[in-house]
């Protein structure tokens, strides 16, 4: 995804936005204080560039969080070294190995993949659901990577398997293709490119207007997490993909009125 505008803001307690213009780079950071409580909110580019990272450190080491909402469920990651969190993990990786090896606390901003799976089939069905979530997931992988498609998908099959625990289905690559040429007449290649498939803002097939569902089912979650969090906790740092933080902008200014 291009993103081209970066901009600071801080929200103070009067509800003034001061904004200073970064350098027209890829990432958004949003500052919001109420009393004793700040909550720094860093909207991401997914990527390892460098000049990211370094600001995700600087950001950090200033506030110095009680506690880390993370995208994703990079809590759970275990990296020992700074460079294997980028390479395997991007900006979130690092942010999850810098909160563990300050001992910040770290959260998944994100729900547990069976309740998404759970919203999804819920609204589009289980058909739906098991091909959008092989092919997010298969799309997520070939940005970064080419070779062992094949393991890959198998791999992502199974763990849907775990988490969607459906009775009698069918979870077969050859049901997979079926149900792809059902919605769009073509055969599904694993080796294409789905990015327009699954982009919030695009309007050519069921699955973007799954990415927006999806996304403001994730960002409902967020918000209530928030909240709990904000009962605990007054230096609160969430890294989440910048698109997130332009729709949530306003809910956490207005949670914190």
């Amino acid at each position: 995804m291009a993103i081209t505008i970066g901009l600071i803001l801080a929200i103070g307690e009067t509800g003034h936005i001061n904004s200073t213009d970064m350098d027209n780079k890829t990432y958004s950071v949003c500052k919001f204080e109420k009393s004793k409580k700040i909550i720094v909110f860093f909207g991401s580019q997914h990527s390892k560039r460098e000049d990211q990272v370094t600001e995700i450190e600087k950001e950090i080491n200033q506030l110095n969080p009680e506690i880390i909402l993370i995208e994703g469920h990079y809590d759970q990651a275990t990296y020992k070294l700074r460079e294997e969190s980028l390479s395997k993990g991007g900006e979130m990786g690092f942010t999850s190995y810098l909160a563990k090896k300050n001992k910040i606390k770290l959260l998944s901003n994100d729900p547990p993949d069976e309740d998404s799976i759970l919203f999804i089939t819920k609204k589009y069905g289980k058909n739906i659901c098991f091909l959008y979530f092989f092919i997010k997931n298969l799309d997520s992988y070939t940005r970064n990577k080419k070779e062992k498609l094949k393991e890959w998908s198998e791999y992502t099959i199974s763990e849907f398997i775990k988490k969607s625990n459906w009775s009698n289905y069918d979870y077969s690559i050859k049901n997979l293709n079926k149900i792809f040429r059902s919605l769009t007449g073509k055969n599904l290649d694993i080796n294409q490119d789905f990015y327009k498939y699954l982009n919030p803002h695009l309007s050519i097939s069921v699955f973007n207007e799954i990415s927006r569902d999806l996304s403001n089912f994730r960002d409902s979650f967020m918000m209530s997490l928030l909240k709990k969090v904000l009962i605990k906790y007054d230096k609160i740092f969430i890294i989440k993909g910048k698109s997130h933080l332009e729709k949530q902008r306003d809910d956490i200014y207005n949670l914190l009125k």
